[in-house]
């Protein structure tokens, strides 16, 4: 629950940032720029998440 309310809490700057930086709010390219970016960092996250979650292989033992 705390991940999802800190996603949200820079996720909402972040894509307005890009949209006025794009060309404003109001502007549908902007909007669509801003959704881009939004979708490439969750794209990113994902990638780190799966990297990270990979099995680890089991030491050898000794016999």
């Amino acid at each position: 629950m705390m991940t999802q309310q800190v996603a949200i809490a820079l996720g909402i700057p972040i894509m307005s940032t890009v949209a006025t930086a794009a060309g404003g709010v109001t502007s549908l390219g902007a909007l669509q720029v801003a959704i881009a970016v939004n979708a490439s960092l969750v794209l990113v996250a994902a990638l780190l998440v799966a990297a990270g979650l990979r099995p680890r292989r089991a030491a050898a033992r000794p016999a």
